[in-house]
């Protein structure tokens, strides 16, 4: 779990710096854009990488969220 916090606070970060380098008017047009919906296998390695889920626990949240 400490992993996936130093990531998303690195990732946030070079955002930050990107739309510093970019100017203002960038940053608007990023929060209108929509996410990429995933596969129910993408949900499902997340689960199970990330949040270290059982086989099943991973694969029933998966179908919900993928639905």
């Amino acid at each position: 779990m400490r992993s996936c916090w130093r990531f998303c606070k690195k990732a946030n970060k070079r955002q930050r710096d990107s739309d510093a380098q970019a100017g203002g008017g960038t940053r608007d047009a990023q929060r209108s854009a929509t996410m990429k919906p995933l596969s129910i296998l993408n949900w499902y390695r997340i689960l199970r990488v990330q949040h270290q889920w059982t086989i099943f626990q991973a694969l029933r949240y998966a179908l919900w969220l993928a639905r």
